[in-house]
């Protein structure tokens, strides 16, 4: 694996695991975080084509995040 790839593999991993523990503090149920991630995750893949290149993804990300939550 490159070097390159293996860097990016390692951020999408952290990504999704603070991810996780930030639902999990905005709401303070293991369940419902669990919930909310996969929530998350299928709001992203649905809304891919308004990702903008210009925005870190996982700015993207904790937003739709913190929207579910809320």
């Amino acid at each position: 694996m490159q070097r390159e790839t293996l860097l990016h593999s390692k951020r999408s991993i952290s990504a999704t695991v603070r991810l996780h523990r930030f639902l999990l503090r905005l709401v303070k149920n293991p369940a419902t975080a669990d919930e909310l991630y996969q929530e998350c995750w299928a709001r992203v893949v649905s809304a891919r084509e308004r990702f903008r290149a210009e925005e870190r993804f996982t700015s993207w990300l904790f937003a739709i995040a913190y929207r579910i939550a809320m």
